[in-house]
């Protein structure tokens, strides 16, 4: 089941009397259960996408479908299974103990109170915030409050969970500990879960599939088993620096410096010729091979 289905997508904004076209004729279908991160970069068109399938937006033109329905004419319907959380934002009233805001999330999405308590429960424990429940939101530290956050979205089960920038701000330990309750969740309840970041690493160690999109386009639509076989095709080269190679800089693989390294980025096949050469600066050329990240591929069509 599709649980978002478009097709020639396409908003416009118009201002003095030029068109700016936010996203021009995107088409995309996410299925029931998927975990999917949208990438690119600022002003590519991510939020303008979001906005039209929490039918804030209306489209100028092509077709959208948020789990059969279209999400702008029936906004209402769509909203008791979407959940969206903003990594700067909150809907947890500040003043209030988090329970409290809770409570209002219960009523809201008419939660039978019994089915309510055991969600509570079970999602407190797991996000590790049981005793954070009765403290005012305002108390709270940052990383504390993403989590009561996400909490707050998932007590109603919904299908579809909307997530702009959710690691921002937080430690190693709680990525990691957020990653893996979206993961569970996602495969536990057959939740659909759309991710947009600029953290390329939580993108990779969660997502099953990628789409990037620059300049309102739909550029890379990548799942999991094609991205792992790029990467096994890709090689990171770090090169010490010394007085004798600064040339390195003008290899067409090089990517990045720091104040000890050169970086490159290659095909695997490039690896054996591309060392030999290094000799030719230094017979005393120290490197070391790494593995890729996602950013690492996705680095040229950020241009």
């Amino acid at each position: 089941m599709n649980i978002i289905d478009i097709k020639d997508l396409s908003k416009e904004y118009i201002y003095k009397k030029n068109i700016n076209k936010a996203l021009n004729k995107v088409s995309m279908q996410i299925n029931e259960g998927e975990i999917v991160g949208l990438v690119g970069p600022n002003g590519a068109g991510k939020s303008t996408l979001i906005k039209l399938i929490c039918g804030i937006l209306m489209k100028t033109s092509g077709e959208i479908s948020i789990m059969g329905k279209d999400p702008f004419k029936g906004r209402k319907k769509v909203c008791y299974d979407l959940a969206v959380m903003f990594g700067q934002r909150t809907s947890l009233w500040y003043n209030i103990p988090v329970k409290e805001s809770l409570y209002l999330v219960r009523d809201i999405y008419s939660i039978p109170k019994h089915d309510f308590k055991i969600r509570l429960d079970k999602y407190s424990k797991v996000l590790n915030v049981s005793d954070l429940l009765d403290i005012p939101v305002r108390k709270l530290s940052f990383g504390q409050k993403i989590k009561c956050e996400l909490l707050s979205i998932i007590l109603h089960n919904p299908k579809l969970i909307i997530l702009d920038e959710p690691t921002i701000g937080l430690d190693i330990l709680s990525k990691q500990s957020l990653r893996n309750i979206l993961y569970d969740f996602a495969h536990e309840n057959k939740a659909t879960i759309l991710i947009t970041s600029h953290d390329l690493d939580d993108i990779q160690k969660i997502c099953n599939r990628i789409v990037f999109i620059n300049k309102g386009k739909f550029q890379l639509n990548l799942k999991r088993n094609d991205l792992d076989n790029i990467l096994i095709k890709t090689a990171v080269i770090y090169v010490d620096k010394n007085d004798e190679n600064g040339e390195l800089v003008k290899s067409k693989f090089y990517r990045d410096k720091s104040e000890s390294s050169f970086k490159f980025v290659m095909p695997a096949t490039e690896v054996q010729n591309f060392t030999l050469n290094l000799y030719k600066f230094d017979n005393n050329t120290n490197f070391r091979k790494e593995s890729p990240g996602l950013e690492d591929i996705l680095y040229e069509y950020y241009k």
